[in-house]
């Protein structure tokens, strides 16, 4: 078989399993050694985009704390609240230690954010010490459960041991280093979050990965102690779930074991995988709903994983199909008449089922609907329930870039300062027989939204294919206000063919 024809016979298949699976795949890189061998992307998004990934920030806490471990600062078997200096704990939570916190081994059963929060604010203490105020479910260690709130107390070690932001130390001692430029990472109560809120281009995340795969080296460079490394990417606590293999393989420290090799992993399907066995390093991301996440590993297993080591000669790129309606699929009942200027009132209407195929329940905060006609484009006029309205454009059948106005991210306390800023949006609209539909996309995110609205009832619905877990509001996922970390731009990685060296 000719040079690259096997990785190209691989990925094809891949996009095909990927659609018939209904999976929403956005990006696509595979990296071995430092060369890029395949890359897919589905417009309006792009490889360039900068997008919340999620949990992956977790991967790159832990990779800021390590800095800190190898400059001899703390140490992972290290008491947590005695590093802190925190005063009143639950005396279970008093014994702690970092190791505990970064194995996802803390004691709580579930998803301590919430908790933390209200406590927070109802005993006006600072985040932190109403983390360690919480009292515990199990023995310290004895189980895993996955808890966000141990990974923004890493992030707290990161910042009282340095004296720098977490986003700082990471921009100096781990993302620059490896060639990563320009980020941006959410802010909780003035601080960068830790367990979510970083956005990243996906050459990025592959970055992550390579340093990982390559036990702490970047470009001849000791960037973390390849026994730190080590310690993050072996297993350090059973995790087992019979119904989702590749979450029951192990957990390490703020990375997961996969059934093949180990990656950094966000919510809705914001993937690194590292394959050390095969130099290589696939980073994905995407929207996926209702536990797809396994299903869209599965595929990568099934055909990528068998191509990794095939010869190559040019890097394969292949278009990525978003699922957007289209009006042979929709209800054909009659004529639609948009009037000019209509206004629409929030309501499901029967009528505009046929629109909804891969979107969930949850709607988008609207309180009032204004559709303009234009020439090329509609006009959709969005009113919020705090009363605050804004603008975007849809192209009739192609997509218009826009923004909305920011709220700042995050769910938790936020400075006041923060809250400002925008969304980036692009959008596309449709007019089919019955309805007005607009699919909105957030290319900073893994999200998109639907707008479909009933001209002959005067209702509209909007919803989101899945919403952001900071909430149903598209303003809380501001990225402008938030690159208080930005630096130059991160350099390509290479291609094949790659030019000759200058002689």
């Amino acid at each position: 078989m000719p040079a690259t024809a096997h990785l190209e016979s691989a990925l094809d298949d891949f996009l095909a399993g990927v659609s018939a699976d209904h999976l929403e795949l956005h990006g696509l890189l595979i990296v071995r050694g430092d060369t890029v061998l395949a890359e897919a992307a589905a417009a309006p998004r792009a490889l360039t985009d900068r997008r919340l990934l999620y949990s992956v920030s977790k991967t790159v806490t832990m990779l800021a704390l390590a800095t800190a471990i190898d400059d001899g600062l703390l140490g992972l078997d290290d008491v947590a609240a005695d590093v802190l200096g925190i005063a009143h704990a639950d005396p279970a939570a008093a014994r702690l230690t970092v190791r505990h916190l970064a194995r996802m081994s803390s004691g709580h059963s579930s998803e301590s954010l919430g908790p933390m929060e209200e406590l927070a604010v109802r005993e006006g203490v600072p985040l932190v010490d109403a983390w360690f105020r919480l009292p515990l479910d199990t023995e310290p260690g004895s189980i895993f459960s996955y808890d966000s709130g141990a990974t923004y107390v890493l992030g707290a070690l990161v910042r009282h041991v340095t004296g720098e932001s977490l986003a700082e130390r990471a921009r100096t001692r781990v993302l620059g280093p490896i060639g990563i430029g320009e980020f941006a990472w959410f802010r909780a109560a003035g601080d960068d979050e830790g367990f979510s809120g970083l956005h990243l281009t996906i050459e990025d995340m592959a970055r992550i990965g390579m340093l990982l795969r390559d036990e702490g080296m970047a470009s001849g460079t000791r960037i973390v102690s390849a026994a730190l490394v080590a310690e993050l990417t072996r297993s350090q606590i059973d995790n087992h779930d019979p119904a989702a293999p590749d979450w029951s393989a192990g957990y390490g420290l703020q990375l997961w074991r996969s059934r093949h090799g180990f990656r950094a992993d966000g919510a809705y399907g914001q993937f690194v995988l590292v394959l050390a066995e095969h130099d290589t390093v696939i980073a994905l991301t995407g929207e996926q709903t209702d536990g797809l996440s396994q299903d869209l590993l599965e595929r990568v297993w099934r055909h990528l994983l068998p191509a990794l080591d095939a010869p190559i000669d040019h890097t394969v790129r292949r278009e990525i199909d978003l699922p957007l309606p289209a009006q042979a699929q929709l209800p054909r009942d009659g004529a639609t008449h948009l009037g000019t200027g209509s206004t629409y009132e929030p309501r499901a209407s029967a009528a505009t089922d046929g629109a909804w195929e891969g979107f969930g329940p949850s709607r988008v905060a609207l309180t009032a609907l204004r559709v303009e006609g234009g020439e090329g484009d509609l006009r959709f006029g969005l009113v919020f329930p705090d009363g605050e309205s804004a603008t975007l454009a849809g192209g009739r059948g192609h997509w218009i870039a826009g923004a909305l106005p920011g709220l700042g991210g995050g769910n938790l306390p936020v400075d006041p300062s923060d809250r400002r800023g925008t969304v980036a949006v692009t959008a596309r609209a449709v007019l089919t027989d019955t309805c007005v539909i607009c699919d909105v996309v957030l290319p900073s995110t893994p999200h998109r939204f639907r707008i479909v609205a009933d001209p002959e009832a005067g209702t509209f619905d909007a919803r989101w294919r899945a919403e952001p877990l900071y909430g149903p509001d598209p303003r809380t996922l501001v990225t402008d206000a938030v690159r208080h970390a930005a630096g130059e731009a991160s350099d390509p990685l290479p291609r094949l063919p790659r030019e000759a060296a200058p002689s």
